[in-house]
């Protein structure tokens, strides 16, 4: 063995190795130093063969102090491998940001970040060497979160490190998920003992995997590292691999192959990788393909008017219709305690007139001109829009004005209880007189915490509705449908200048207070941390399960590839959940699993299976776990995920094909994200989600501790 070359020349690598194991206010973990030595050990041994002055060791640091700095310098002159592992405490911070512990580490949540060295202190000094290969192994609790995109070490667009894409590759192992704990050896008769993480990772590598080449590559011995953990009953690794970093030879390996692979056995295997990597470029060509089809084919300004409003325009001369859409940055997630449902009433309120428009005149009005209206509300905004010919554009842009600068004049007592009883009435016909109506809202009350803004739905409490006073209604409207507040965007066969100049001359005076209460504390953990569960004996046709899960916020990768998940699991009659509940067990008459995109807070995961004839909720449970988890281990197949993206790409052209859908995704944008031109993303984003991204985010967010469940009985069945 002492006499094999090495596997490769480490004088421009670096590896960094921290343990910790004297803790000052946490449980001494023994078996950290003696994995610590172990580690050290394999790398400078004869399988590994780092020269030792390649190799950093710091042992128990007192705090993190200049400890991120010292990595940066440690690292900065690393140009082929860059190696960094830590064994000790693991925790999560207030933010759900990884620390990893130091000796003075504290267990209270705002102390962690402070007293730990933070991962996203590795991920900065890794992403600022010029490494070709980066690779981390965290043997602690809760380190699984390093593989999520948001956390991990290298993601894709922007998060590739270096913008070296073509060749720096990244691998991420962990001890643990993002939620559980890692194993340590604990028994007192061992003289040494070690983490199972890293104990059984040593044994790998230094008895050989039979049937490998000489040189032990990094996936696969990762792949059979996860497979003897599972199998003696420990914490499942998991990991995170990012381009040529799989295929790093981390060590020799001293086992003789049992196999000499036949030749045609590896063509077939070379045609599978090939056609992979075939799909997956054909899938960012066609993502950047249609991408700028759309960019191309459509022109967006942007402006500002002095009293704060901002103002989107388009031309599409396909069609003679101007769409106008105007958002508000309010939603229920802005109504206080006492005053849900108060943003659905102005929902009403707003066709009730104003200074110059009797009520219903809106109406009257724009579909007297050959226009459509509506408005809608959520818990992120309102938003109020008309489709009208074109040369009819400057009407709506002055019902608009009217309304946003003079409503309150039209707004007495009679008008807020016309409001009140249209709202309750429609609370009645939607929630609380259908089968099932009320369970999305008991759902939501469990999945996002009393106080939190998103714990009532929009349509509010008649109970609330009904001690709202006519000032505090006034007050709401001066203080959310203000200039200052919205995004007016206009789309279709328009002239700009033109357009411009009425948005100026009838909104431009309109004034804006400048002054609104701070947005109210938002911040959720990932996880709901257990599952929360309610039975409900209803008057209903049929059982019924329903669950919500916690997921991605909006605007992440990580919640596109979420949508893909749900889409492949539960999007019509092809997917995963309806070909087993509905037609294989025939326990179901439908099944469906959607997804509540929410910037402002976890988005909403929302599974929906009404029962088949006497089958019961315990059976529907158990059905649905069982395909969750085969998919969180397998993934999708290439045809489901080729088959959700066409899916999501074919729903989101819709939208942008007519010019009412571009207003309101424009405005979305622009409210929610603060840029309209994000709109462009959006496409490219979902063609290039990966098979692995999406099996992570199944992984991490689709699990008991992770969702509310709602099962309903129907009287006939007591």
């Amino acid at each position: 063995m002492s006499d094999r070359p090495p596997l490769f020349d480490h004088s421009h690598s670096r590896a960094v190795l921290i343990g910790t194991w004297d803790y000052e206010h946490l449980t001494r973990i023994p078996a950290a130093r003696h994995s610590l030595d172990r580690m050290h050990r394999l790398l400078t041994g004869p399988q590994c063969g780092w020269p030792e002055d390649r190799v950093t060791v710091i042992p128990n640091e007192r705090g993190p102090g200049d400890l991120p700095d010292r990595l940066l310098d440690l690292f900065e002159d690393t140009t082929d491998v860059a190696l960094f592992y830590y064994v000790g405490h693991g925790q999560l911070d207030d933010e759900d940001q990884l620390c990893l512990g130091l000796v003075g580490s504290r267990d209270t949540w705002h102390r962690r970040a402070t007293t730990s060295l933070e991962f996203s202190d590795v991920r900065r000094a890794l992403q600022h060497c010029e490494a070709a290969t980066k690779v981390v192994m965290l043997d602690c609790c809760f380190s699984g979160i390093a593989t999520v995109r948001e956390h991990a070490l290298a993601g894709a667009g922007g998060e590739v490190l270096l913008d070296l894409a073509a060749r720096t590759g990244a691998y991420t192992m962990t001890a643990s998920s993002a939620d559980t704990t890692a194993w340590f050896e604990t028994d007192p008769e061992l003289k040494e003992p070690q983490t199972y993480f890293t104990k059984y990772l040593a044994d790998l590598v230094e008895t050989g995997i039979p049937g490998q080449p000489a040189g032990l590559r990094l996936h696969p011995l990762f792949s059979r590292l996860r497979d003897d953990l599972a199998r003696d009953g420990r914490p499942v690794p998991q990991k995170r691999s990012v381009d040529s970093a799989r295929d790093f030879v981390f060590a020799h390996n001293v086992a003789l192959p049992e196999t000499i692979p036949r030749t045609d056995d590896e063509l077939a295997r070379l045609r599978r990788e090939l056609d992979l990597l075939k799909s997956a470029t054909a899938a960012q060509n066609a993502a950047r393909a249609a991408q700028e089809r759309i960019v191309a084919s459509v022109n967006i300004t942007e402006h500002r008017l002095a009293n704060g409003l901002r103002v989107v325009l388009s031309e599409d001369h396909g069609t003679p219709v101007a769409a106008v859409n105007i958002w508000y940055d309010v939603g229920s997630r802005h109504e206080g305690r006492g005053q849900t449902g108060l943003t659905h009433m102005f929902c009403k309120l707003m066709f009730y007139g104003s200074a110059s428009v009797a009520a219903e005149g809106h109406f009257e009005l724009v579909q007297g001109a050959g226009g459509s209206l509506n408005a809608t509300t959520s818990f992120e905004r309102a938003n109020f829009f008309e489709t009208m010919p074109a040369h009819q554009l400057e009407l709506a842009l002055w019902l608009e004005a009217d309304r946003m600068g003079s409503l309150l004049d039209a707004i007495g007592d009679t008008e807020m209880g016309w409001a009140r009883d249209v709202c309750m009435n429609e609370r009645r016909q939607r929630y609380d007189n259908v089968p099932y109506g009320t369970g999305f809202e008991k759902l939501t009350a469990k999945v996002y915490p009393e106080g939190h803004p998103y714990h009532h739905t929009p349509i509010g409490l008649d109970a609330d509705r009904d001690a709202i006073t006519l000032e505090q209604v006034r007050a709401y409207f001066r203080t959310y449908y203000t200039p200052d507040n919205a995004v007016l965007c206009v789309v279709g066969d328009i002239d700009a200048e033109q357009t411009l100049a009425w948005i100026e001359k009838y909104f431009g005076s309109i004034p804006s207070p400048g002054r609104r209460p701070p947005r109210r504390d938002s911040s959720l953990p990932d996880l709901i941390g257990r599952e929360l569960r309610e039975a409900v004996e209803d008057s209903v046709p049929s059982r019924a399960v329903m669950a919500a899960y916690r997921l991605p916020r909006d605007g992440k990768r990580a919640c596109d590839a979420a949508d893909l998940t749900l889409a492949i699991l539960g999007g019509g009659e092809s997917s995963r959940l309806y070909n087993r509940l509905v037609r294989q067990d025939r326990i179901a008459v439908t099944a469906g699993f959607g997804l509540l995109r929410l910037s402002g807070a976890p988005c909403l995961g929302w599974l929906d299976v009404k029962a088949s004839g006497h089958a019961s909720t315990d059976a529907i449970e158990a059905a649905v776990d069982d395909e969750l988890v085969r998919f969180a281990t397998d993934g999708p197949t290439p045809e489901e995920l080729e088959r959700a993206q066409a899916q999501l790409e074919r729903e989101w052209l819709d939208r942008l094909a007519t010019v009412a859908g571009r207003a309101d995704e424009l405005c979305r944008f622009a409210v929610l994200f603060g840029d309209p031109q994000l709109v462009w993303s959006m496409l490219g984003n979902i063609l290039t989600i990966t098979p692995e991204e999406v099996r992570a985010v199944a992984a991490r967010y689709l699990v008991r501790n992770n969702r509310a469940v709602l099962t309903y009985e129907p009287y006939w069945d007591s």
